[in-house]
């Protein structure tokens, strides 16, 4: 998934969940992983990202992925902390957590991978993560709807576990 999309439903599951910012990071990590096995597009739509650096990508792809996450945090920022009042500390957790194992294997995969823990996470990264094989106008098209319908589905367990906080 996108950096956006990741920090929005890692926010809509996991603010009701703890109250504690290092849960919080945590939770964002895990659901952060748990989206990447669900199908989605990411930049495995655009070429295989795994194979190059960020510094590779093409500007406009760079600029594509910047934007997709200012909204990702301006709508998250505005929906949980100005509309809901949550904490900002524990939003800058989740948020943090659910896009470090994506910063992790593209800022930092080298020196990652020196380590026995760090290349078994990497690995374990990759393994996991969603294999986008047909990318096809219908596919993406496909993958998009669903992953509105995960946001909106998020969102929905946001309000319901809203009532029990």
């Amino acid at each position: 998934m996108l950096p956006g999309i990741h920090i929005i439903t890692a926010n809509a599951l996991a603010l009701n969940l703890t109250k504690n910012p290092i849960g919080g990071l945590l939770l964002g990590i895990v659901f952060h992983h748990l989206g990447d096995i669900l199908p989605h597009k990411d930049l495995n739509v655009f070429q295989n990202y795994n194979e190059i650096s960020i510094k590779q990508l093409p500007k406009n792809l760079k600029l594509f992925l910047a934007s997709e996450l200012s909204i990702g945090l301006l709508f998250s920022f505005i929906y949980f902390i100005l509309f809901f009042k949550k904490s900002f500390l524990l939003f800058l957790f989740i948020s943090l957590g659910a896009v470090l194992p994506d910063l992790i294997t593209i800022f930092f995969k080298k020196a990652f991978e020196k380590y026995g823990f760090g290349r078994r996470y990497i690995n374990f990264h990759k393994k996991f993560h969603f294999k986008l094989k047909d990318k096809s106008f219908k596919t993406i098209l496909l993958l998009q709807i669903y992953e509105l319908f995960f946001i909106i589905l998020s969102l929905i367990f946001f309000h319901l576990s809203n009532n029990f906080v």
